[in-house]
Formats: C-alpha cells, structure tokens, sequence
C-alpha cells in the first residue's frame, strides 16, 4: 500500500521569481512609476483642459 504524503506551504515562501512572478522589486518600481504618471497628469490638467477650451472655442467661432 503506498501513502502520499503532501507538504503545505504558504503562497509566498512556495513562489519564485521568473518571467509570470516577477520579484517584489520590480513590481514596486513599476508601481512608483504609476504613481509618477498619474501625478504629472493631474499637475496637466489645468493646462490641458485650458488648451482643450480654446480648441473648442476656436472651432466654433471659425465654423461661425
């Protein structure tokens, strides 16, 4: 008669890093980068909003 026998784990001692799990480093780069897009688009947006106005206002009062 044979036995299995099984070895449980947690999640995270069990994983390694590779191409589908990349290491904790990688991930909280790219998410300091994220952070650093969003910031600079919400620094811009006055300005793109002030320069999407004008367009608007421009195309209205040329079709006028």
């Amino acid at each position: 008669m044979t036995t299995l026998t099984t070895q449980t784990s947690s999640a995270d001692s069990s994983l390694q890093a590779g191409p589908f799990n990349p290491p904790l480093e990688a991930n909280a780069q790219r998410n300091e980068m994220g952070r650093a897009v969003l910031t600079s688009l919400l620094a811009l947006y006055p300005v793109l909003a002030t320069v999407g106005v004008v367009l608007i206002t421009l195309a209205f009062t040329r079709a006028a």
